[in-house]
């Protein structure tokens, strides 16, 4: 995009140059998650999902915007927040908002999916759940029911989700299936199945042999026994992450203070749990808790109200991590 034509203050303006750019959007982003904490140019690069090379003329102008600040020097170098200037509480605010709106839009999404009950599966796949996604997209939401209810439960599911397409301004595709025609859905979309956002009922990669398979290899599909390592590997990744962004602790309440509205009284009594972890422990506190190795802790890890909340990159690496972690 060319520079507009007529010039503008800076001083007075000085958004334009805070916000002028994706790269500035991005990096402001991260940084400002990390809760004042320094970063190094390569991890502020990795977690903006941006080249490293491509990120120094975007600091550089923020640098000179006063927003962030450079510490140290060399390879030691880092990139910090300024939360001490004029307009971060703006910015925090409005990445706080950012972050809050796609979580209460999933939760939407989830809330509505579990009125209908006969559904298998209903999960999402594509753009969104790759992250890539573009504005105005449609949103690809799949269905899995049995054949006779199939047609009805599509179009229910449909006019379920109209008033969440109105509110969001986003067209939602329902695309009916059965466990079978899942079944021979060919190899070069088994990852898409693999990388799928999940809404209600069973996983959609339990219905096909590779993306089974393929998960199982990965720990994910697993006995009882396995599966409390892998939610202690999450819970491990889950702890890193609070220590970068404790700001997940409170978005974490909110999510369940939306879970609890729509639980049952046996869900209920273990979110009021967390509830009152999460309100009453410091975040080095709660990191330790997260991993703790008693029979409560093994309990709810089970039911994390985090990993939702997380950036579609840090679910990757806890993604990652977790299996490496659980590795025979």
């Amino acid at each position: 995009m060319r520079p507009p034509a007529t010039p503008q203050s800076a001083r007075r303006y000085p958004l334009n140059a805070i916000l002028g750019t994706e790269a500035n959007v991005r990096l402001l982003r991260v940084l400002i998650a990390a809760m004042g904490q320094p970063l190094a140019s390569g991890e502020l690069a990795a977690r903006a999902a941006l080249a490293r090379t491509s990120i120094y003329r975007a600091l550089d102008l923020l640098e000179q915007t006063g927003i962030v600040i450079y510490i140290g020097a060399g390879r030691q170098r880092q990139v910090r927040f300024r939360r001490d200037h004029s307009l971060a509480p703006a910015l925090e605010t409005l990445f706080t908002a950012e972050a809050n709106t796609y979580a209460e839009f999933l939760g939407a999404l989830r809330e509505t999916a579990a009125t209908i009950p006969d559904a298998t599966s209903v999960w999402i796949e594509g753009p969104l759940a790759t992250g890539t996604d573009t504005l105005g997209e449609p949103l690809a939401c799949f269905l899995i029911a049995a054949p006779d209810r199939l047609p009805s439960l599509t179009t229910e599911l449909r006019d379920a989700f109209a008033p969440i397409e109105r509110m969001y301004d986003v067209t939602i595709p329902i695309h009916g299936l059965t466990r079978s025609e899942l079944a021979m859905r060919a190899e070069g979309g088994v990852s898409a199945l693999t990388g799928a956002i999940l809404l209600a009922g069973t996983p959609p990669a339990a219905f096909h042999p590779i993306a089974r398979e393929r998960l199982a290899r990965q720990h994910r599909i697993t006995g009882h026994g396995d599966h409390d390592a892998q939610a202690l590997a999450t819970a491990a990744a889950l702890a890193d992450l609070v220590a970068k962004d404790p700001s997940i602790i409170p978005r974490a309440l909110q999510e369940l203070e939306r879970q609890m509205q729509r639980a049952s009284s046996g869900e209920r009594r273990e979110l009021k749990e967390w509830a009152h972890i999460l309100s009453t422990t410091t975040p080095r506190r709660l990191r330790n808790l997260l991993v703790h190795p008693g029979e409560r802790m093994t309990r709810l890890r089970q039911t994390m109200p985090f990993v939702s909340l997380l950036s579609l990159e840090d679910r990757a690496r806890l993604s990652v991590r977790a299996a490496q972690e659980t590795k025979p």
